[in-house]
């Protein structure tokens, strides 16, 4: 295993409509870092926010009788 295998298997995919507002928080930032770099730090920390936001892991519901499960839960 390789370990950029490793990092993949870590990290959770994106969901793919999320793609475009990671895009955008990261042409901004780009963009604010070109005015004033500590602005583009900021721009940088917002992108990852932006990027785990969207994060689609792998979930699963349990199957036990009698629990409540919340669509918010997944």
């Amino acid at each position: 295993m390789s370990i950029l295998n490793s990092i993949r298997a870590q990290v959770p995919p994106i969901h793919p409509e999320g793609y475009p507002f990671i895009g955008g928080f990261a042409l901004v930032s780009l963009i604010f870092f070109l005015i004033r770099p500590p602005l583009g730090w900021i721009g940088t920390i917002l992108t990852v926010w932006c990027a785990l936001f969207f994060r689609d892991p792998p979930r699963v519901t349990p199957l036990r009788e009698g629990i409540v499960v919340a669509p918010a839960d997944g």
